[in-house]
């Protein structure tokens, strides 16, 4: 009888499937989607291989992650996610990532650890190695109406170097009913006039506390920035964004030519010309000028992650294997080659790297991408142009929401050509380093316990005296 029941059971146990559920990198809603192919193909290749999408509904940015830490407080996390460049460091301190010491030797896991790569050093730490990184960097800059700068009178493949440069640009660009540069309320589309003056929003610091980071918002490569955008709003060329929308105002906006130039990258161009029909050849691209001629010009370099995430750990070991050999196809170099084909085949090889379509054979498709995008492409690679990113320690998120509220949402509103920026600036650092962003100064907070302990202690008397009073009041009647 159990000999029976066990024949009946073999088909069953055969074909047994391990379900890997992924956030924001597998939709078999779109399996043209390279990273989607290929996951679908290596199902194919394991049919123990079952790839879910994880979830239903998700928000764009950061409340995207809202259901995803839900899910995490609850152990039903997906077992892959897609950990951005910003946010991984902070998944890592508060135990979300699984690490994949398992998958690889000492001797990988110091070099990576040692390694001067920012990508490597961002995704290993404390000797761990946590992530695995996306295959290929996107870059992002201005992106701008060709079309329009060159009614304008102007040379639309000579870009401003700096910021003088780019206001006179601006001005000669703005007339009525358009404005030359459009400012969205994204808090990561000011840190590149941070960083083309030289600074940055966070720093390194001495002490024996053991903190290591610090924001400086406060620092004067910051309100340069800021006040220079204050500028271009007073000059009247800058159309002011302080409310996100969910509807794609920006697109409608620079097709209508309404506004000429705006921060963006690959997304953005694909959604104007796939999506909004913009001729490719009406678009440009161009890095973010610097403050002067002394400091390099910049681009923002974005390349994220993918992550195991706590949950999947307490999977078996067999399974957890699926899991790595899963993120190990999609931080596979050959879907950015996908990438590269796709956008060839679908007329977009003006927006691949050159030096890509030349690896992969594409020696025709090479001379339709612009001589200024060219040179673009060969000053990053020859640090003339310099790649910057999102900050990667600390909490930036927390810190990006603040900086939305207290200077971008007012920068950009009728009340922003009177914001002081400097106090503004002042007031998000002081919020950033008491916990916003960093842990609170240990010595600070030492230097104001007493003080505490002293407001606490006179605090606790006077209710004591009000309660002795009541109660004396109740007794005398």
């Amino acid at each position: 009888m159990r000999l029976a029941a066990l024949v009946l059971l073999l088909p069953l146990l055969a074909s047994a499937k391990t379900e890997v559920s992924f956030l924001f990198s597998y939709d078999p809603n779109h399996p043209e989607n390279p990273a989607t192919r290929r996951i679908l193909d290596y199902a194919q290749e394991n049919p123990e291989l079952e790839p879910v999408k994880w979830g239903g509904i998700t928000l764009p940015g950061g409340g995207g992650r809202a259901t995803f830490m839900l899910a995490l407080a609850g152990g039903s996390a997906p077992d892959v996610y897609t950990a951005w460049f910003h946010v991984l460091r902070h998944d890592i301190s508060q135990g979300f990532v699984y690490p994949l010491d398992e998958w690889f030797d000492e001797k990988e896991i110091a070099a990576l650890s040692k390694s001067g790569d920012l990508w490597d050093h961002v995704r290993t730490k404390d000797g761990h190695v946590w992530a695995m990184p996306m295959p290929g960097v996107q870059y992002y800059g201005i992106v701008y109406r060709k079309d329009l700068v060159s009614a304008a009178g102007l040379d639309p493949a000579v870009h401003p170097r700096t910021w003088a440069e780019f206001e006179k640009w601006c001005v000669a660009l703005t007339r009525p009913g358009r404005r030359a540069f459009a400012i969205e309320n994204r808090p990561w589309g000011f840190l590149p006039w941070v960083q083309s003056a030289g600074g940055d929003v966070i720093r390194r610091r001495g002490g024996a506390d053991g903190r290591e980071w610090e924001a400086c918002f406060d620092s004067e490569e910051c309100v340069k920035a800021a006040c220079y955008l204050q500028r271009l709003c007073r000059l009247g060329v800058v159309r002011g964004m302080p409310v996100l929308s969910q509807a794609d105002d920006i697109g409608k906006l620079f097709v209508s030519g309404e506004i000429v130039a705006v921060f963006g990258g690959e997304d953005l161009v694909l959604r104007l010309t796939e999506s909004l029909g913009l001729p490719a050849e009406h678009i440009g691209l161009m890095p973010f000028p610097s403050i002067d001629e002394t400091h390099p010009r910049v681009v923002q370099a974005h390349r994220h992650f993918y992550a195991m995430s706590e949950s999947a750990g307490h999977r078996g070991k067999a399974e957890r294997d699926l899991v790595f050999k899963c993120m190990q196809v999609l931080s596979s170099p050959e879907i950015a080659d996908d990438i590269v084909r796709r956008n060839v085949a679908e007329g977009r090889a003006r927006w691949c790297k050159p030096e890509d379509l030349l690896r992969l054979g594409f020696k025709e498709e090479l001379s339709q991408v612009p001589p200024e995008i060219r040179r673009m492409y060969d000053d990053i690679a020859a640090g003339r142009i310099k790649a910057v990113t999102e900050p990667w320690v600390g909490f930036w998120q927390g810190a990006s929401d603040i900086v939305q509220r207290e200077l971008l949402g007012i920068l950009l509103s009728d009340a922003g050509l009177e914001l002081d920026c400097r106090a503004a600036l002042k007031g998000i650092n002081d919020k950033a380093n008491r916990g916003l962003m960093f842990d609170a100064d240990r010595d600070r907070v030492e230097r104001a316990r007493p003080y505490a302990r002293v407001i606490v202690g006179a605090m606790a008397i006077c209710l004591a005296i009000c309660g002795f009073m009541i109660f004396r009041s109740a007794r005398a009647r």
